[in-house]
């Protein structure tokens, strides 16, 4: 973190964000941590290490108002509370799980539920998913895909730019930061339900299914032999599919909201160079 430094200031005059979150700090304890004018850190470092590795941070600016959630994880993860330009507080965690943590999802569903509502999940994930533009998914990106259907939460790195940017010009090191703008005012569309999945029964959805074929007469559909009527009966199992896990699996009825416009309240973090999204 100490070397990296010089790149922080100009981010910081260019953007004026409301926090950093930066990721391998590298400090061994907490006696021995940088400053940076107007901000106020909260960091978490590894403990008992030979060398320092490791770490996360926060920076607040001194402009909003802040306070640190304790958490109670075995990630390296730290959190706080913060107050947006217009006086909204959402909660930042800030996370980096190296290649050699075995990440799961039982750890990432506890760091979760010790967020206050709402919140913004960002860091060193070290994951693969095509859902954040690889071409291929790996365990770990199996497991945020999971966090993701689990926990109703929106991935902000769907492509686009609307909501976040990678400032690439600024490349002095291995890693890129990133511009995350949130919103002034309440927005109005709510993300698509989702299958839930987690503890399904699958016997009651195979038994409707049957149930539903049998009061469509479906096996009578199968029997017609016009070209003309394949799309009729791809339709009717398609709606007899989805009905049965509608009264069966059912969706979630998620109550955040997905942002549209930015504005107010920016953020920063870093992404490496090498990767799409960590």
């Amino acid at each position: 973190l100490f070397q990296n430094l010089p790149d922080v200031h100009p981010l910081i005059a260019a953007f004026q964000p409301s926090a950093l979150c930066l990721q391998e700090t590298n400090l061994k304890n907490n006696k021995n941590i940088p400053n940076l004018k107007n901000y106020k850190g909260y960091f978490k470092n590894r403990q008992n290490q030979g060398r320092a590795s490791g770490g996360v941070c926060i920076f607040a600016s001194l402009m909003s108002e802040h306070e640190n959630i304790p958490l109670n994880t075995i990630l390296e993860a730290i959190a706080i509370k913060i107050s947006s330009n217009n006086s909204q507080k959402i909660c930042l965690c800030n996370l980096y799980a190296p290649d050699s943590a075995n990440l799961t999802l039982t750890d990432l569903e506890n760091l979760i539920k010790q967020l206050p509502h709402p919140f913004i999940l960002l860091g060193d994930f070290n994951s693969r998913n095509t859902l954040w533009g690889f071409n291929y998914t790996d365990r770990r990106g199996r497991t945020i895909e999971k966090l993701l259907e689990n926990d109703s939460i929106v991935l902000l790195n769907d492509g686009g730019s609307i909501d976040w940017s990678v400032q690439t010009s600024y490349n002095s090191n291995d890693h890129w930061p990133i511009t995350l703008k949130l919103l002034k005012s309440q927005p109005t569309e709510k993300p698509t339900p989702k299958w839930l999945l987690r503890n399904p029964n699958w016997s009651a959805f195979s038994n409707t299914i049957e149930n539903l074929l049998t009061t469509k007469q479906f096996d009578i559909l199968l029997q017609t032999n016009l070209p003309t009527d394949i799309d009729n009966i791809v339709e009717t199992f398609s709606n007899i599919i989805t009905q049965a896990a509608e009264s069966t699996i059912g969706k979630s009825q998620p109550s955040f909201i997905k942002k549209k416009v930015p504005g107010g309240m920016k953020l920063m973090k870093q992404q490496s160079k090498t990767t799409k999204l960590h």
